[in-house]
């Protein structure tokens, strides 16, 4: 336990600690701005039980909250995330991406079987119409293609990024770690009486909505506050220390 010799009377006790609550509340001014350092405290703490929370769901585990992700689709594992030998789509042009499980002769063949369906079913009916129906049936047309094409690759023993990849284990969320880092103190943000936790990355809105990046602060688990409400309270007799003492 700490000692702390103060030459004030009660009174000026009982004003010191009024200050420092409305300080940390954001209805006083801050002193030498330790009410800003309590929230930013407050906010890592929170910031790192979100974090490892986020592991545990990506990992498809159960964080304290009882929250969990759904799993990812395999086609998403296959053809969207990073993995090995497989580069990423430039200019929008994925199908050489789909290939890529593929030989350079079996590549070869696919494109082959895939240019001899086009020309014939160009030859066999010729695109006529408005611009858009011309290109509405060419897409019809180059999925049909691309389907034979993966069908007799098959079955002279290719096998596709699906077969190779959709059942890959990947963590969820993790694919660059860019948002996963962003969970971290570099971006909490304080205002008065409050601090903001968050992420800065443009797509986590996007993500949060599917899968939560935290649970909702009305079921975090006990644990949870009793940490941060510690981290609050060791802040907080701190500041009033430094505030009696400098009396």
């Amino acid at each position: 336990m700490t000692t702390i010799y103060f030459h004030g009377s009660r009174a000026d006790a009982r004003a010191i600690v009024r200050r420092a609550v409305a300080a940390l509340s954001g209805h006083g001014g801050d002193v030498h701005g330790m009410a800003e350092g309590i929230q930013l405290g407050i906010g890592t703490e929170a910031m790192s039980l979100i974090r490892t929370a986020f592991v545990a769901k990506s990992r498809g585990g159960v964080d304290e909250a009882g929250e969990t992700w759904d799993k990812l689709r395999p086609e998403y594992i296959a053809y969207t995330r990073r993995q090995p030998r497989v580069p990423r789509p430039r200019g929008g042009n994925r199908g050489g991406v789909f290939r890529w499980s593929l030989t350079a002769s079996q590549d070869k063949r696919w494109k082959a079987i895939f240019a001899g369906y086009m020309k014939e079913a160009a030859g066999r009916t010729p695109y006529t119409g408005t611009e858009e129906q011309i290109q509405e049936r060419k897409r019809e047309d180059a999925h049909k293609a691309a389907s034979l094409a993966w069908t007799i690759l098959k079955a002279e023993g290719a096998t596709t990024l699906l077969e190779e990849y959709g059942n890959a284990q990947v963590e969820i969320g993790r694919d660059t770690d860019v948002m996963f880092n962003s969970l971290s103190p570099g971006v909490l943000r304080t205002e008065p009486g409050a601090v903001i936790v968050g992420t800065n990355v443009p797509y986590a809105a996007h993500f949060h909505k599917k899968r939560r990046l935290w649970p909702d602060p009305r079921r975090w688990p006990g644990r949870w506050w009793n940490q941060i409400c510690g981290r609050a309270s060791d802040g907080f007799r701190k500041m009033l220390i430094t505030m009696l003492q400098g009396w």
